[in-house]
């Protein structure tokens, strides 16, 4: 039996593995509900500067566009998304024979680190070699294997 989705965005955070073609998936999903998501807030500004013209610049525009519950559901929606990338990382992780949640807060904390220490397209290069390795590199790829010999 198949998991369903949810299962495997949310369930067994702390055991579940994720092998390479459906983290693939899921990752380009996950960037298409982030793209959907910018998509509609760059659309509810420019709804807004089309009915305000009077506006002095574009940080008052968006301030005034993005004001109410608007502003909660896509914050709450970007930490969802944020959360939902990251425990997918955590299982593909555990599944090439890493620790999970511990690999994947130091690469976190590697990539914050390029990104203030040397630069933000350092810091894009980086994220997506680690993306790369992850959807190329077979599943238990790091896992001890016992030497035990049969004599």
């Amino acid at each position: 039996m198949q998991p369903r989705i949810g299962q495997t965005l949310w369930g067994e955070t702390g055991s579940g593995q994720l092998a390479r073609l459906p983290f693939l998936v899921l990752t380009m999903g996950l960037l298409l509900l982030l793209m959907a998501l910018g998509y509609a807030i760059s659309e509810r500004v420019r709804h807004y500067a089309q009915h305000h013209p009077t506006a002095p610049d574009q940080l008052t525009e968006l301030t005034a566009a993005l004001t109410g519950p608007g502003v909660i559901l896509a914050l709450l929606a970007l930490l969802l998304i944020t959360l939902t990338g990251l425990n997918l990382m955590s299982k593909r992780l555990r599944h090439m024979g890493l620790p999970g949640w511990p690999t994947t807060v130091a690469l976190c904390l590697l990539t914050i680190a390029i990104g203030y220490g040397w630069s933000l397209p350092g810091a894009n290069g980086f994220q997506l070699l680690v993306w790369l390795v992850l959807v190329l590199t077979p599943g238990q790829w790091f896992r001890h294997q016992s030497s035990s010999s049969a004599n």
